[in-house]
């Protein structure tokens, strides 16, 4: 009685799509606790570096101009360096999602699987045996 009861509950929980079709009013399932929020690390590339002086073109001499133009060169190349440093932050970041994305869906898939494998089991040992699964709305050890 107990291998059927288990069949019957695993059949169960692998028929979802059709309970949700049911116009039986089902009692709603508890709601999950909230996902945890994310702390994003702070990056190890470091801070920008500060953005030079720009002077106003409108009066200013030209060894002004060619210093600013030398200091704001010096800037975009310092950024730029930062940049690819915090492209590949985001690319190994990106690596870990996709690893952890095909782990839980590797998970799922044997999860499926080896339910398959439970309730074509069960089945065969209820029709060998006679046993039948507990009506519909029972559970427990006095299902019959």
């Amino acid at each position: 009685m107990k291998l059927a009861l288990g069949a019957a509950i695993s059949a169960l929980a692998f028929a979802t799509v059709a309970l949700a079709q049911t116009t039986e009013t089902v009692p709603a399932a508890p709601t999950p606790p909230p996902a945890p929020a994310i702390v994003t690390p702070p990056s190890a590339c470091g801070d920008l570096p500060a953005k030079p002086t720009v002077p106003d073109g409108a009066v200013a001499k030209e060894k002004d101009m060619k210093a600013a133009d030398a200091a704001v060169q010096a800037w975009q190349a310092s950024v730029q360096t930062n940049l690819k440093c915090r492209k590949a932050e985001f690319e190994a970041a990106d690596a870990i999602r996709v690893a952890r994305f095909n782990d839980y869906n590797n998970v799922v898939r044997e999860l499926n699987s080896f339910g398959a494998v439970w309730t074509t089991e069960a089945q065969k040992y209820n029709a060998r045996t006679g046993a039948a699964a507990p009506k519909e709305g029972r559970t427990g050890r006095n299902a019959k």
